[in-house]
């Protein structure tokens, strides 16, 4: 599967899951400051994203808002 497909495939899932999760219900958090909010859907969806691009990408870092950043063994998108 290429970049491209992969991205979009688990763009959509994690999607699917913030939305069944927030369906549901889901706790907000404050992060730095009473605006700057997460809910464990945002989390749970980020998650699943660097857990699948570790199991289809494992040569690949991965840069997210939340995660401390991961050495890039691979230079831009293909």
């Amino acid at each position: 599967m290429d970049d491209a497909t992969l991205a979009a495939h688990l763009v959509t899932e994690a999607a699917l899951l913030a939305r069944n999760m927030r369906g549901e219900g889901v706790a907000v958090h404050h992060k730095s400051s009473i605006s700057d909010l997460v809910t464990d859907a945002d989390r749970a969806a980020e998650a699943f994203v660097v857990e699948q691009l570790a199991k289809h990408r494992p040569d690949d870092g991965v840069l997210g808002r939340r995660a401390p950043p991961e050495p890039v063994r691979r230079d831009g998108v293909g």
